[in-house]
């Protein structure tokens, strides 16, 4: 074999080890590049599967009588409390024939899931049964939060009965 020959058949090996070292690069790469997507993908999947922990808490009741339930929400450590005014949706002459008041306040607060029930079923109990402060109270849940805003509602916001946490 001439020195030419041997200089060729070296050029043809090293060629085919650098395509293969560059297969074998890419190939590395394309699996790292699905190992970040898989735990991308199980990160997403688990935060979709968290319970929330909050629930935005409204209240709907006739105008004129929300400074009561927002006393009664203070005495029980519900400071996060937003006041709204609205009106009913249906026409003055038939909410007149059924004895509803057109005008309303509607109060949001953010409570607890834990405690959640318990505050509704008191609210219930104490405004929204009786025919003077009559209206409706529901939760939503809240997905997401910052944790910086999570901390600062655990430390600050629980019922007086269940303690702080």
């Amino acid at each position: 074999m001439s020195n030419k020959e041997s200089l060729k058949t070296k050029k043809e090996n090293f060629e085919k080890k650098v395509k293969q070292k560059k297969v074998e690069f890419e190939k590395k790469v394309k699996d790292k590049k699905q190992k970040i997507q898989d735990a991308i993908n199980t990160k997403k999947q688990e935060k979709n599967l968290l319970p929330p922990m909050f629930e935005l808490l409204v209240v709907v009741i006739n105008r004129g009588r929300g400074q009561a339930v927002l006393n009664y929400l203070k005495s029980i450590d519900l400071n996060i409390n937003v006041v709204s005014f609205g009106e009913g949706t249906a026409p003055s002459n038939i909410a007149g024939l059924l004895g509803f008041s057109q005008e309303k306040e509607v109060i949001f607060t953010v409570v607890n899931l834990k405690d959640s029930t318990k505050i509704l079923d008191l609210l219930d109990s104490i405004f929204l049964s009786t025919e003077k402060y009559s209206g409706i109270a529901f939760t939503i849940p809240l997905k997401s939060i910052t944790n910086n805003s999570l901390d600062t509602f655990v430390e600050t916001n629980s019922l007086k009965n269940g303690g702080k946490q």
